[in-house]
């Protein structure tokens, strides 16, 4: 709302503060300010001008508009902050982690990447996941690397959407790669059309069993903290810190490692894994002199809900299928037992 230079003043003068003098008026202090203060100037300069409309938003406008948008993302990041997911199906259950794809890279291994999908497809009641970096998505100097593989860059997201619609991942972190895409990320969308949690740089899931207890979960791209004696520090720490998280599992590094955790806080026993990447060969480690410690690329989690032992509770396997053997055989196991009694 416009107001003049007499009412301004007058306000000013009768109020003593441009804030008194802006509530009278019914506008913002800035404007009863910018009114006297452009109405002086005018006076001084022996000219007058239109005061011309502005094409930006008046502050209150946009005040208002960072309030809806502050709203907006609190009650997303409070949404994220643990996600409940219920499974659907009795008894124990798996989860493959998968490690950094990078399905359009030449060292990835597709040939260990394909039989890891069918592993996940045909076990019944074993989910798949994925800590992020999809592809490369390199963007900026690093673009012209895509010079040095095979795939393009529409090939690459053609690539991404197959994996997605492939794994139906239970759980999918943006990786660093995946986040370069800025508000342009495809993965987003992609995972809009599927049940399971995206999320850039983390997900916490808390798993809620129709037949027992619940398992919580905290999947990153990668936790701070670093030790070149441990690969699972970051992780580790993160559990000892005081988050009763059950599994922790990130990527990043494309290095492997596990480490069992009992927090002496809570009692909660957390198994804190690094996985490795199925980007098997890589020109950066090789110019680095990064030494090999890559060990696995898909552990799998079997959760065991009824488990009335933290070490009957989650049992990790660095192997897909040997994972996939022993859900097969629990879950088998589980069945007999509902139809014994």
């Amino acid at each position: 709302m416009g107001i003049s230079a007499l009412e301004a003043k007058e306000a000013y003068d009768q109020c003593g503060s441009y804030t008194e003098a802006a509530k009278m008026l019914g506008v913002h202090p800035t404007t009863v300010m910018r009114t006297i203060r452009r109405a002086e100037a005018t006076t001084e300069a022996g000219f007058e001008t239109p005061d011309l409309p502005s094409s930006v938003a008046p502050v209150e406008e946009i005040i208002e508009r960072q309030m809806k948008a502050y709203k907006r993302k609190r009650i997303a990041a409070e949404a994220r902050s643990m996600v409940d997911v219920q499974i659907r199906i009795d008894g124990p259950y798996g989860i493959a982690h998968g490690g950094d794809p990078h399905l359009d890279d030449n060292g990835a291994n597709w040939p260990r990447l394909l039989r890891d999908l069918e592993c996940i497809k045909k076990t019944e009641g074993l989910f798949g996941a994925n800590v992020g970096d999809v592809t490369n998505n390199w963007i900026g100097r690093l673009a012209a690397l895509y010079a040095n593989q095979n795939t393009t860059e529409n090939e690459a997201w053609k690539l991404a959407e197959w994996f997605i619609e492939e794994l139906c991942p239970l759980y999918l972190v943006g990786g660093n790669h995946d986040v370069w895409a800025g508000g342009k990320d495809p993965l987003k969308w992609m995972m809009g059309q599927q049940p399971g949690v995206q999320g850039d740089h983390g997900v916490r899931l808390r798993l809620k069993s129709p037949s027992g207890r619940d398992c919580l979960i905290n999947a990153r791209h990668d936790f701070p903290g670093r030790s070149q004696y441990s690969p699972t520090f970051g992780p580790a720490k993160a559990a000892f810190k005081g988050h009763a998280y059950h599994i922790l599992t990130c990527g990043h590094t494309h290095v492997s490692g596990y480490q069992i955790v009992k927090n002496s806080f809570n009692g909660t026993v957390s198994h804190a894994l690094r996985v490795g990447a199925y980007k098997q060969f890589d020109d950066f480690a090789d110019k680095l002199g990064f030494d090999d410690h890559h060990v696995f690329e898909c552990p799998v989690t079997v959760i065991n809900p009824e488990a009335d032992d933290e070490r009957k509770f989650v049992k990790v396997f660095f192997d897909p299928e040997e994972g996939a053997d022993y859900l097969n055989f629990a879950r088998t196991r589980y069945k007999q037992a509902k139809t014994i009694h």
